[in-house]
């Protein structure tokens, strides 16, 4: 039943609705590679790992949705703008975790090496 639900769901977006979902992924993807790769920055300038942490903001995404979107449709655009978001951001974070490797072999030098003066 699930399924059948969500394809008739997916089937009534509108193209702003679909435009901004899209939005929200492409952002969640980059934000999650940005955010792994400043806290690295962080911890490189010897913030403490657990102190290290980026503040997302994205307050013009819920009245854009809003306005493009009928009362009846809300809940389940705003449910799927916020799943876009977390699974693009799970995404992104995983090749940014790949992102120090490859770094590594492009420089000779291992994942995790600093930079020493």
């Amino acid at each position: 039943m699930f399924p059948l639900r969500a394809r008739t769901v997916l089937a009534q977006l509108t193209p702003p609705v679909r435009r901004i979902l899209a939005h929200s992924m492409l952002l969640g993807f980059a934000g999650s590679i940005a955010d792994l790769l400043f806290n690295f920055y962080l911890v490189s300038l010897g913030y403490a790992s657990e102190t290290a942490a980026l503040l997302l903001a994205q307050t013009a995404v819920v009245p854009l949705l809003a306005q493009v979107t009928t009362t009846a449709q809300r809940p389940a655009m705003f449910g799927l703008n916020a799943a876009a978001a977390l699974v693009s951001g799970l995404v992104g974070s995983a090749v940014g975790g790949l992102l120090p490797a490859l770094a590594g072999l492009m420089l000779g030098s291992g994942s995790q090496d600093m930079a020493t003066k």
